[in-house]
This record gives structure tokens, C-alpha cells and sequence, in this order.
């Protein structure tokens, strides 16, 4: 009978054992989600809520921007040059405005206190006030 009964025992603890796994598995797996669901609310509203670096007046920046760039050459090249915050999420703003594919190359004058879409309006050719004038040359150099 004492046989039968460490038997018993053993997969008792066994059972327990397995539970207690599966359970801080469990555990596990809801934190993951948790922060994986937080991180990207966050950077779903990093996208929708833009925010210039700076209050006006800011200060001016001059970037060159090479001819036909993706949304993220674009952003890298911002970041670089200190007027947005993140290089990825200039990307994920570009890739739902209406601005989209559509920057082009050459060199421009930007101000930290600009919002995103204030930068790609200027950069898709759309806002030129205050803008050097872009010749094809000058369009193809920046490449």
C-alpha cells in the first residue's frame, strides 16, 4: 500500500509541477501581450498626434533631400538634421497623409517648430513660400 501511495504522491507533485508552468507561462504571455498592445498604442499615437520639436519661432534648418525619396530616406534625414523626433514615425505619418510617395528631392529650408505634414508639404513642392527655387539641376545634384 505505501508503494501505491508514493505513486500517488509523485504524480501529484507531477500534476502540480504542470500547473505551476503552465501558469506562470500563462503569466508570461499576458504581460508580452500587454506590452506589445502598449507599444503600439503608443506609436499609433505618436502617428495621428503630431507635435512640432519646438514652440515658435524655432530655429531654421537646410536639408538636402536626395530625388525620389522613400518616406523613411526622408525621416532619416530629418532626424539627422534635428527637426523630428523619430525617423520611424515621420515614416508612418508620411505613409498616411496625402503626401505618400509624393516629396521630392532637393534642398529646403525647414524650422523645428514645423509639424510633419508642414515639412512634407513643403518637401511634396506644395508649400514653396520661403523655399529656394529647385531647378532640375540642382534636383539631380542633391541625389
Amino acid at each position: 500500500m505505501s508503494e501505491k501511495k508514493k505513486g500517488l504522491n509523485k504524480e501529484i507533485k507531477a500534476e502540480r509541477r504542470h500547473s505551476a508552468i503552465s501558469l506562470l507561462i500563462s503569466i508570461i504571455a499576458i504581460v508580452l501581450i500587454i506590452m506589445m498592445g502598449t507599444s503600439a498604442y503608443h506609436f499609433t499615437y505618436s502617428i495621428f498626434d503630431e507635435q512640432a520639436l519646438e514652440a515658435a519661432p524655432g530655429s531654421d534648418v537646410t536639408v538636402t533631400i536626395p530625388s525620389d525619396p522613400s518616406d523613411s530616406e526622408v525621416g532619416k534625414i530629418l532626424k539627422e538634421n534635428g527637426l523630428v523626433e523619430s525617423a520611424r514615425i515621420f515614416a508612418g505619418q508620411a505613409r498616411f497623409s496625402a503626401y505618400h510617395n509624393k516629396m521630392i528631392g532637393g534642398t529646403y529650408i525647414l524650422n523645428t517648430s514645423q509639424k510633419p505634414t508642414e515639412m512634407m508639404e513643403i518637401i511634396a513642392g506644395i508649400n514653396t513660400e520661403g523655399q529656394p527655387s529647385q531647378t532640375k539641376e540642382e534636383t539631380e545634384e542633391a541625389s
